[in-house]
């Protein structure tokens, strides 16, 4: 097989991944660990990861500062493996903030729907449909509750 049929595969088999997973090859999908990355060795591609992460549930900004934010950039930028112990313990130091921040915004996702679960729930029950008092157990039933409930402001 020649290199132009095996560079024609790749770029196929590429097509179908998203573009962060196309820049960050098996190193963050949404399965897996914060911490499992923050045990490893750092690299720029972790990093951009992250970033990639953090930007999408929306605490990049929110989190961390302009100086926290121009130095995961640059690193990302500039260094392939991160070997300076005091940029790793700095960098770490960062990286803890935001998964903090990222876990924390599930939680209060969490709170407010199964706030909104009881209340329906209640409601419901008083209604008369008996079987809505299973909804103040169910987790799926906060969720759905409170992205509805954010998405509609």
């Amino acid at each position: 097989m020649g290199g132009g049929a095996l560079l024609a595969r790749s770029v196929v088999a590429e097509r179908g991944r998203s573009s962060s997973e196309r820049l960050i090859p098996g190193s963050l999908n949404e399965e897996s660990n914060v911490q499992e990355i923050l045990d490893s060795p750092l690299t720029g591609r972790k990093l951009a990861g992250l970033k990639t992460r953090a930007l999408r549930k929306r605490v990049w900004f929110k989190v961390l500062d302009r100086v926290e934010r121009g130095l995961l950039d640059l690193t990302i930028r500039w260094v392939d493996n991160v070997r300076s112990g005091r940029l790793t313990e700095t960098l770490l130091r960062i990286l803890v903030k935001l998964a903090r921040a990222m876990e924390q915004g599930m939680a209060r996702v969490l709170v407010v729907g199964r706030e909104l679960a009881l209340q329906a729930s209640v409601l419901a029950v008083k209604w008369g449909n008996v079987e809505a008092y299973s909804w103040r157990l169910d987790r799926g039933f906060w969720l759905g509750i409170a992205k509805e409930f954010w998405r509609n402001g």
